[in-house]
């Protein structure tokens, strides 16, 4: 080490240099991300120390709407502030635009999500039960960043979150971007039915704009215990970017929600209910999601894991598709971006599936009609149907079910017709009788007994054969001391205990065989008489 002060005071200094830029930029880090969040945070506020958001209240509250409006505006221009959404829509209501005011109260209370303020709340809440006039759901697509106008009213930034609400009827729609304005020619919105305008840039100030009407689904939960409101709708949103890109209007929430009030609350389960709440809608399928039920898990959109998404096609009253949903080891973020891709590529599955027209009579009429099981309606009856193989059942009480299998084509007519018959009648015709039915013997007496009379017999006849030489000379030993017979057979004995037992085990044999069965008194027999011979007819 050297001795020299200098020397040795030199990388001290430059250490302690280091950490001083080292502390300088993590406190100039900390700095930034704090006006960062706080930025953020002011932005779901109202920024009341704003002279726009301060002059657009005054220009209000003294019905100066054109000013006001043209404060909140360039407010929402510079900021993007939600809150200025909240006050256009009070102008609008004020100036009586309540379709437009419907709209921006909708988009305002979107983006602000679980921070809406109780009393905006009831402001919306209100607008919206009383609103009368009819609107139109309508989907912009336009680029991403630009400010969205209709007839000249600033409505948001796209993209868009959902639809919009319009009015029927004739309007232009403008894009701006970078100070520069594109306006479209008038396009025609039509009453009742979703649609859809896609804005581009053109040239000399005109924009692009086509209008198609697109169908239109709907979102059903069947349990949505385990998923709270603000979850809720960021999976609405999330699989109705999804569906938008399959070219299908998502309906909005408001909408479904008025809709679903007013059925009760098995509707999602019951076909005809929920046929009824789409048809409603303008809803060509629904997205029925059904959700199963687990434990508490500590994200909620993991509850989405392992559901069932099923899509009903409103006009074949039909399930198009179904598919389990699965994401394995995927975070919160990704679960909702696959399932809002699952449920967009199945209304795209659904929506090209090939269609025709079924006819189908019944002899008799008003008979329940079913394609695959499905319930379909009553004939007569002229129904779409998705074309290919299918099983058409037909059912109608106190007649025989009839079904037949067969393939619809496409660009030509389909139709059946099939007869029903009555029901097997049958008859019960009782006759009395006293007379006794022996029952048949049973086959163990049968060999058993059969068994007992072969060996009596061969016993008997061994008994005989010892009887027949009782008291016979043996010939065939020699004469002792000239005394003929030295030994003469006595079988009395042997021989009648063989005959007698012989003769015992054939008697019992034929008892056996020759006793009859149990005797049966059969006073009362049925008789089962088909009147009528069901047929089957089935024409095409």
């Amino acid at each position: 080490m050297s001795d020299d002060p200098v020397l040795s005071r030199a990388p001290l200094r430059l250490r302690w240099k280091q950490r001083l830029t080292l502390g300088i930029l993590f406190a100039v880090s900390l700095a930034t991300t704090s006006v960062r969040a706080a930025g953020e945070t002011a932005s779901a506020r109202v920024d009341t120390s704003s002279p726009l958001f301060a002059d657009g209240l005054r220009a209000l509250d003294a019905r100066q709407y054109s000013r006001a409006r043209q404060s909140f505006e360039r407010l929402y221009r510079n900021s993007a502030i939600p809150d200025a959404l909240f006050q256009l829509g009070r102008v609008a209501q004020a100036e009586g635009r309540d379709v437009l005011a419907a709209d921006l109260f909708r988009r305002y209370r979107e983006l602000v999500g679980g921070q809406l303020d109780p009393a905006n709340r009831s402001v919306i809440d209100n607008h919206l039960g009383a609103l009368k006039q009819p609107a139109t759901e309508v989907r912009i697509v336009a680029p991403d960043g630009d400010f969205l106008s209709v007839d000249s009213q600033l409505i948001g930034r796209s993209p868009l979150i959902g639809t919009v609400l319009i009015a029927p009827g004739r309007h232009r729609f403008a894009i701006d971007s970078n100070e520069s304005r594109f306006e479209s020619d008038v396009l025609n919105i039509p009453e009742g039915r979703p649609a859809q305008v896609n804005l581009s840039y053109g040239n000399r100030g005109a924009a692009v704009a086509v209008l198609s009407l697109p169908p239109a689904a709907m979102l059903a939960f069947t349990s949505t215990a385990s998923l709270d409101a603000v979850t809720t709708d960021s999976i609405r949103r999330s699989i109705g970017s999804a569906m938008a890109k399959e070219q299908t209007i998502l309906v909005s929430a408001d909408k479904a929600r008025t809709l679903w009030a007013n059925e009760s609350v098995d509707c999602v389960d019951r076909p005809d209910c929920l046929d009824r709440v789409a048809e409603r809608a303008e809803a060509r399928s629904v997205a029925i999601v059904r959700l199963q039920k687990t434990e508490q898990r500590s994200n909620p959109v993991q509850s989405l894991l392992g559901a069932q998404v099923v899509i009903r096609d409103v006009a074949t009253k039909q399930t198009a598709t179904e598919a389990l949903f699965a994401c394995d080891g995927c975070s919160g973020t990704q679960i909702v971006d696959r399932f809002s891709q699952t449920v967009g590529q199945l209304i795209a599955t659904a929506n090209n599936r090939p269609r025709t027209m079924l006819t189908v009579k019944t002899e008799p009429s008003g008979a329940a009609i079913f394609v695959d099981g499905q319930r379909i309606g009553e004939s007569p009856m002229e129904q779409m149907s998705f074309a290919g193989v299918h099983t058409v059942k037909a059912t109608k009480e106190g007649f025989v079910s009839a079904s037949q299998t067969l393939e619809l084509q496409l660009n030509q007519a389909n139709s059946i017709d099939i007869k029903l018959s009555t029901q097997t009648t049958q008859t019960t015709q009782t006759m009395q009788t006293t007379q006794t039915v022996a029952s048949s013997r049973p086959a163990w007496r049968l060999t058993l007994g059969g068994i007992l009379i072969g060996g009596g017999l061969l016993t008997a006849a061994l008994g005989v054969s010892a009887l027949s030489v009782n008291g016979a000379c043996d010939e065939t030993l020699p004469t002792v001391n000239g005394v003929p017979c030295p030994m003469i057979y006595f079988t009395n004995g042997v021989g009648g205990g063989l005959l007698g037992g012989g003769l015992a085990l054939a008697s019992t044999g034929a008892v056996l065989m020759a006793l009859p069965g149990r005797k049966l008194d059969q006073r009362e027999t049925s008789y089962l008489f088909q009147t009528e011979i069901p047929t089957l007819a089935v024409d095409f």
